[in-house]
C-alpha cells in the first residue's frame, strides 16, 4: 500500500447554536484566539486557536440541521495533506469511498480543496 500523505490534523469542526455564545466561550473561557470568522453559503464559520489547537465552529443558518445534535458532538475531523490526489487513491484502494468528489471550498483568503468521507462508525 502507498505510503500515506497525512501531516497532521488541520483542524476539529464543531456544530453551534449561538455563534457569538460560542466564540465567547472559547475566548473568553478557554483562552482561545478568533483567527478568522467568515460566512460559506449559509452556514458562519469561527476558527478559534489554542496553540497548535484549532476548533472550527459551524452554525448553519437553519439550526435544523443541528436540533438532533447532541451536546459536544463534532461534525468533522479536518486532516492536512501534502497531495490530496494521491491520499484519496490511496483510501480508495483501502475502500473508502468519499461522500462526493474534492471540492474546492472558498474558506480564508486563497481557499481550500477538501474531500469527506465516513470514517467506520460514520464519522466525517
Amino acid at each position: 500500500m502507498p505510503k500515506s500523505t497525512i501531516t497532521g490534523l488541520a483542524h476539529i469542526g464543531v456544530m453551534t447554536r449561538d455563534m457569538d455564545a460560542s466564540v465567547a466561550f472559547y475566548t473568553d473561557v478557554l483562552n482561545c484566539t478568533c483567527t478568522h470568522r467568515q460566512f460559506v453559503g449559509t452556514s458562519e464559520l469561527a476558527f478559534m486557536q489554542v496553540g497548535d489547537c484549532v476548533i472550527e465552529l459551524i452554525k448553519p443558518e437553519k439550526n435544523d440541521h443541528i436540533k438532533d445534535l447532541k451536546p459536544g458532538q463534532v461534525d468533522h475531523v479536518a486532516f492536512r495533506v501534502e497531495d490530496l490526489d494521491a491520499e484519496m487513491a490511496r483510501l480508495e484502494k483501502s475502500g473508502v469511498v468519499p461522500f462526493a468528489p474534492a471540492k474546492n471550498a472558498p474558506i480564508f483568503e486563497k481557499g481550500i480543496r477538501c474531500v469527506f468521507f465516513p470514517g467506520p462508525s460514520g464519522e466525517r
